[in-house]
């Protein structure tokens, strides 16, 4: 225990930088979590006579054009938008990294059937596949996850079965089939173990363009629907009341979303050098 605190400390002292990313990220899932607790108002309750207020003692945040509490809706914000890319992302490994495993030790007909339809996915430009998805199947919370899901998996896909091709030729996958074991429990306990360091690196970065996802999709207004409190669908009103002078409408949501997806990227490069030899640091 004494050795994992010091690590810990280690760690901070010369990489305060990412311990500033962590510290984000959870700062903003407590909020989200304790949003109930800690919010002085209804994410959607409307105090009409403070309608357009700017920022104050009253009004952390200020309010918008219904007189709905800014602070109170960004931090119940944070329920949905983090919620979105934890449980998109998560729905993508299950999907990517199996498919990846099993596809990178398959017959090549069977390799190569896959992904070109892989390849076809990826011809779009991953937004604009998105938002076209997300345009018909229609707006709502499990829409936008389902569909952050979906372009999201053939990252998962393509990275293992990279991971995949280069391990199936080592010693230790030989070694297992001198002494019998089947191509699913090679590739399931053998090769798949050894992949999860870079799936990890890629999680926190997906986590993030989740969040630019979903935020982007409720922007154009195919996403997370008004009046639910969400970062994107926020940012949208705020930009209509922003040349006459409500600035904080579009602002402060707008700031959160880019300190929250600072800080995964920068939990995403540090576990990048700390699984890679070639670039570990000292922790």
């Amino acid at each position: 225990m004494i050795q994992i605190f010091s690590k810990i400390k280690n760690f901070c002292i010369y990489r305060p930088l990412p311990s500033i990313g962590l510290f984000i990220l959870i700062l903003f899932s407590i909020l989200g979590i304790l949003a109930p607790l800690i919010a002085p108002y209804g994410p959607i309750e409307m105090i009409v006579k403070d309608r357009l207020s700017p920022p104050s003692l009253n009004h952390l945040m200020g309010t918008d054009h219904l007189g709905m509490d800014i602070f109170s809706r960004v931090i119940y914000s944070a329920r949905i938008d983090l919620f979105i890319a934890v449980t998109s992302v998560g729905l993508a490994m299950i999907i990517g990294v199996p498919l990846g495993a099993i596809i990178g030790y398959a017959p090549k007909k069977v390799d190569e059937t896959v992904m070109r339809l892989i390849d076809g996915i990826n011809a779009f430009p991953l937004f604009i596949l998105a938002l076209i998805v997300a345009g018909a199947i229609g707006p709502g919370l499990k829409n936008v996850i389902f569909v952050v899901a979906f372009v999201n998996f053939p990252s998962y896909l393509r990275l293992v079965r990279g991971q995949v091709l280069s391990l199936k030729v080592s010693q230790f996958v030989e070694a297992a089939q001198s002494v019998g074991n089947g191509y699913f429990r090679i590739t399931m306990f053998h090769i798949l173990p050894n992949t999860l360091g870079p799936v990890l690196v890629l999680m926190c970065i997906n986590c993030a363009w989740a969040i630019m996802t979903a935020a982007g999709l409720s922007f154009l207004g195919v996403g997370i629907p008004l009046p639910e409190p969400e970062w994107g669908a926020m940012v949208s009103v705020g930009t209509r009341y922003a040349l006459s002078g409500e600035w904080w409408i579009a602002f402060f949501p707008g700031l959160v979303i880019t300190l929250v997806v600072l800080s995964l990227n920068l939990i995403a490069d540090t576990l990048q050098e700390i699984m890679d030899p070639k670039r570990r640091i000292l922790i």
